[in-house]
């Protein structure tokens, strides 16, 4: 691929190294001066002209000099053949692993050996967690101390970290941006709601500007995950907040399991108790990072010198050998047994069984997803219930999926239950970080990651982001996805075809001019590739078209014969026969 910047052309290797949301990164293979440097080149709905003047002005501040190196600046723009911005160069970054990898219980098998024995999770080697918790500390103040940038979407996906416990932060692009008057240049261009602070739920960080402070939100939710292995707000709360099942959401209702708010909850996995463990002033910044008065946070600044001077009091060990332990292969029944043995039969029924297994955080996981499968089969509602969703059925009871024709294979991990993707050849294209990693459709795979939903190439690359509640496999060039009970469809670019405002919605019957059934308010009707409504939801009841030019609709008592126009062909008379 052939790119220009202002001064030379440049050409870059046609196998992008990563792939996102906005676009893909490119190694630079000439010439021979632009060594060690990458290329990020939007995705084509991506490529704005209020994307260049915003790159342009970090790529000013990158050469003033005061933006620390380890915080991934643009430093020059690129176009196209025809003069048009397309993307940005920036260094690449060679440490091998996201800053995920040390996010949870245990690491990654696939990690090499020094890494077991430097960053296993235990009292011994608390000190190289807190020295990368300092180090990220570090940089964010640098950043905030410009008092022009505010990271806004700051997470473990973000970060990149070296065995060494140095820190790299990535994305800098979707950054805000003020001027000398703290007024609003350039918004955030994305947040993640695990990682934004409570006051995110009223405010549009598109439109107004926002503090620092939500940094400090984001910092203390990474900080407790690198430190103890889980979300600082996992846990299943007690009546009236059961329904608060999402992190996102307990942590705008300000529910953290830890301290006085830990009434709340009726189960707090066993992880949380090791919070005690931590030194003092630890303890005390973490639960001020999770204030709701956002004046009451820890800046990055003093997060920095309180981790210096931790560090300073604590003697660095020496880095042991550390024994990787194999767990026996985990044990799989068939859905029959598993339903049959341990549905609960009510609400109190479902907690009493859940403390039980809290000990243990995989059979926990296991319990919420039995919990989930329970709650939307509708099994215990004393009506009759819908049919069993398949995004549910997957993640409850499917086998891990392996790609038919050979391209990748999805492996779980013995001692995490996590799973992870390899290709043809073994080698591992993501970790064991992930929920869950379905089959192969279209050249996309659904994947999860804390109960979040966004789909994967076969070269490993995350290209539509985790950001659904739901998300079912590609047909016909869609796929179907959900927030909060509310469906859409998306393209394979990510975009969504329709708002997410239908209670349900199918597939498309074709792959040209092919219709797909949606539901709203009790309704049905029809909505074609453009994602219109070319048959207005007003039916009672619709069959799919299922690639034929007529179907049958319900309405008013009566069935209809239609056509793909949504045409009403007569009324169908239903004949009822008498036996004997």
């Amino acid at each position: 691929m052939k790119l220009y910047t202002t001064q030379q052309s440049i050409l870059l290797n046609e196998q992008p190294l990563g792939s996102g949301a906005e676009g893909n990164v490119y190694e630079i293979v000439a010439p021979q001066a632009f060594k060690g440097l990458v290329v990020k080149v939007y995705h084509s709905h991506e490529q704005s002209k209020d994307r260049e003047p915003k790159i342009v002005q970090l790529i000013e501040a990158e050469k003033s000099g005061v933006i620390p190196p380890e915080v991934i600046f643009p430093k020059q723009c690129v176009y196209d053949l025809e003069g048009c911005f397309v993307g940005f160069i920036m260094p690449k970054v060679e440490a091998t692993y996201h800053l995920t990898s040390l996010c949870s219980l245990s690491l990654n098998a696939s990690l090499p050996q020094k890494w077991h024995n430097k960053y296993h999770r235990n009292d011994y080697n608390l000190y190289f967690r807190l020295n990368i918790c300092r180090n990220l500390a570090r940089l964010v103040a640098q950043i905030h101390q410009s008092q022009h940038y505010t990271f806004a979407d700051l997470k473990p996906e973000n970060i990149k970290v070296n065995w060494q416990g140095e820190v790299f932060i990535l994305d800098i692009d979707s950054i805000q941006v003020t001027d000398n008057e703290q007024a609003l240049v350039y918004p955030a261009e994305k947040i993640t709601p695990e990682y934004a602070p409570p006051e995110a739920k009223h405010f549009n960080f598109k439109e107004n500007k926002i503090s620092e402070s939500w940094d400090a939100f984001s910092l203390g939710v990474i900080f407790y995950k690198i430190l103890l292995g889980l979300h600082p707000y996992t846990g299943t709360c007690l009546p009236p907040f059961e329904d608060l099942v999402l992190n996102e959401q307990k942590i705008q209702a300000n529910l953290l399991p830890i301290g006085k708010q830990a009434t709340y909850f009726d189960i707090i996995p066993e992880p949380h108790q090791a919070f005690e463990q931590l030194p003092q002033r630890m303890q005390l910044l973490l639960k001020a990072s999770f204030q709701a008065k956002a004046s009451l946070r820890p800046t990055a600044a003093y997060w920095y010198e309180a981790l210096e001077a931790q560090l300073k009091q604590m003697n660095e060990p020496k880095v042991k050998e550390y024994a990787i332990a194999k767990a026996p292969p985990v044990r799989v029944t068939t859905p029959d047994k598993q339903t049959k043995s341990l549905l609960p039969n009510s609400r109190q029924a479902q907690r009493d069984v859940a403390r039980l297994v809290a000990a243990n955080l995989s059979a926990f996981i296991f319990l919420l997803a039995l919990i989930k499968f329970v709650s939307l089969s509708g099994l215990f509602q004393g009506s009759i219930a819908k049919p069993l969703n398949e995004s549910v059925q997957m993640d409850c009871f499917k086998p891990v999926p392996v790609d038919m024709l050979g391209r990748i294979e999805v492996k779980r991990h013995e001692i995490t239950n996590k799973v992870g993707l390899f290709g043809r050849n073994g080698e591992m294209l993501l970790p064991y970080d992930y929920e869950w990693i379905g089959g192969l459709q279209e050249g996309l795979a659904s994947i999860v990651l804390y109960n979040k939903t966004g789909y994967v190439n076969e070269q490993g690359k995350i290209v539509i982001p985790m950001v659904y509640d739901e998300g079912w496999a590609f047909s016909n060039g869609f796929a179907r996805v959900g927030i909060k009970e509310k469906r859409g469809m998306i393209n394979h670019a990510g975009e969504l075809l329709t708002p997410l405002m239908y209670d349900n919605i199918w597939n498309f019957d074709l792959p040209t001019n092919g219709l797909a059934r949606i539901e709203k308010d009790g309704k049905y009707g029809f909505i074609d590739q453009k994602g219109q409504e070319v048959i207005p939801v007003q039916f009672d009841w619709v069959d799919d078209f299922a690639g034929s030019d007529f179907t049958t609709a319900k309405k008013g008592g009566k069935t209809y014969k239609i056509n793909r126009m949504g045409k009403n062909l007569g009324e169908i008379k239903v004949t009822h026969c008498t036996i004997g």
